[in-house]
């Protein structure tokens, strides 16, 4: 639902954009892959309360069966979060040099298309 919202918000705003002032190959490319990367963060930030009240759950009923050793796995998954956040420090780069590879792909593409187009009519 969201992503069929923020696809027509930005699609509307693009028609009211003068011709030839921006990169339609830009707006096509930022329109699919950000509209995508939105919808799948607020989809995990809504997950977020469920996954508390499932460790927490989860804990305490470890808590009554094992005693102390119940708290192995919150260790086990801070250092996890850890890791993963050096990780996520080095995609930022690597992710802004992924976009623009897909964008240069889908402006290739759509040059080529229409060249296309051309040498069909002769």
């Amino acid at each position: 639902m969201f992503r069929g919202a923020a696809v027509t918000l930005i699609y509307n705003r693009l028609l009211s954009l003068q011709p030839g002032v921006y990169d339609e190959s830009a707006a096509i490319t930022l329109q699919s892959t950000d509209v995508d990367r939105v919808a799948d963060c607020l989809q995990q930030f809504n997950e977020i309360w469920a996954r508390l009240i499932e460790v927490t759950i989860g804990t305490y009923l470890l808590a009554r069966q094992l005693g102390w050793v119940c708290v192995m796995p919150l260790v086990i998954v801070g250092l996890s979060s850890g890791g993963s956040t050096l990780v996520a420090k080095l995609i930022g780069s690597r992710q802004k040099l992924w976009l623009g590879a897909v964008q240069r792909r889908v402006a290739i593409t759509s040059s080529l298309l229409s060249e296309m187009r051309a040498v069909k009519m002769m």
